[in-house]
């Protein structure tokens, strides 16, 4: 019997059941671990349906994720959401198809203040200090600031502040949220860092087996929402700086991963530009969500989730090309800014997008503070970037949202 890949988890993104597929493509069992399978039966893609064996088990508890596999024959232990990272990686550790060095490069990544540090010397410094979620007073940096929760995800509670009353209320959303919806127990910390203006980017990178290095694929553009919350309500991919500035912003951003040690993983590097220089937002050591991978696959015809399992099992992949782009991909989320229930959509179904998909309904939403809050997404590509986007928010701004009556959910 062929050996299997133990995925724990997935994203809403079904990240998971893209690797799944390239799983069984190279010739692996898929062995789909979860603490709920009723939680995907509406998911765009089901792992459930995917998977040759499925589990119900802990899956943030470590102890339980090696029990449930030290008996079998695992060739890698994957997850795709920022929670189950690091229980996956120890997971494969204790399995002893895992490497200490990449436990440490995702613990560097996942903890924003420790990669903020790390990272610094080797990037446009940003001005930071962590502190106690319990802290009253004033920003510790000066205005204008961004507060974040240290280890949260998908922008959650990431905010702009400009004074000491934002900085307050900043600072007690985040103490109000000490659990997230996994069990995690969030850190008692709140990264505070200085406020980086301009358009934000994202950088798209696989680890390379046989070489053991990083290969940078493009770059994202990101359209996000006015402070003060940051909200990602669209990408397009590839972004071309010009000018002859692209390789060096590449290798400086290569540059930052290595020097939070992280290896044998993805890379989703977020950034600014100052003068020239990235200055970074975060590290993700994981792959872009809010189907950047699909982005990249229909521009370039890389498949960033193959690298993802080949890296996690030690499989050597050619090197992927890095032609010139012949056609830009872009997405656009399906948004609203009103407070309720969405009781329904009507799509026209007008437009050029490639991908309409719409979250199953009702649901609640809270205008647009979080990703969570957004509705569904259009993707469309086209010979220009403009035109890539103009094309995916036509089919979303097509879509006719109806909101439950005020008083009724």
């Amino acid at each position: 019997m062929a050996r299997e890949i133990a995925f724990v988890e997935t994203n809403s993104a079904g990240t998971g059941v893209l690797a799944m597929r390239c799983a069984k493509r190279l010739g692996f069992r898929t062995h789909f671990l979860t603490r709920d399978p009723e939680r995907y039966r509406t998911a765009m893609l089901n792992p459930i349906d995917e998977a040759d064996d499925v589990t119900t088990v802990d899956t943030m508890d470590f102890v339980s994720l090696v029990r449930c596999l030290v008996d079998r024959d695992v060739a890698g232990v994957i997850a795709c959401d920022d929670f189950r990272l690091l229980p996956a990686a120890g997971t494969a550790l204790a399995l002893g198809i895992g490497s200490v060095d990449r436990v440490r490069g995702l613990a560097n990544a996942r903890f924003k203040d420790r990669c903020r540090a790390l990272v610094n010397p080797v990037s446009h410094p940003v001005r930071f200090a962590s502190v106690h979620v319990s802290t009253t007073a004033g920003s510790p940096i000066g205005y204008p600031c961004v507060v974040k929760p240290v280890d949260e995800s998908g922008s959650f509670a990431v905010v702009l502040c400009r004074d000491d009353a934002d900085y307050a209320a900043a600072v007690a959303r985040i103490r109000a949220h000490r659990t997230h919806g996994t069990g995690y127990a969030l850190s008692e910390h709140v990264l505070v860092e200085e406020f980086i203006a301009g358009p934000e980017y994202s950088a798209e990178l696989v680890w390379l087996t046989a070489t053991a290095s990083w290969q940078l694929i493009g770059f994202t553009k990101k359209i996000v929402t006015e402070p003060p919350n940051h909200v990602e309500i669209g990408h397009v991919f590839p972004h071309v700086f010009g000018s002859g500035i692209d390789a060096r912003i590449g290798n400086r951003i290569v540059d930052c991963v290595r020097s939070i040690g992280l290896v044998e993983t993805a890379a989703h590097v977020e950034f600014k530009l100052v003068g020239g220089e990235p200055a970074i937002i975060e590290i993700n050591p994981r792959l872009g969500g809010d189907q950047i991978v699909d982005l990249v696959q229909l521009a370039t015809g890389v498949d960033l989730v193959e690298h993802f399992v080949a890296a996690h099992t030690g499989v050597e992949l050619p090197s992927p090309g890095a032609d010139d782009p012949a056609r830009y991909a872009a997405i656009a989320f399906l948004t609203t800014p009103a407070e309720g229930t969405v009781e329904a959509v009507r799509d026209p179904a007008d437009g050029v997008a490639e991908r309409l998909y719409v979250k199953p309904l009702p649901m609640t939403v809270r205008g647009l503070r979080s990703s969570d809050d957004r509705l569904g997404f259009a993707i469309a590509t086209a010979a220009s970037p403009v035109a890539a986007l103009a094309n995916a928010q036509a089919r979303v701004d097509a879509v006719e949202i109806r909101l439950a009556p005020a008083g009724v959910s």
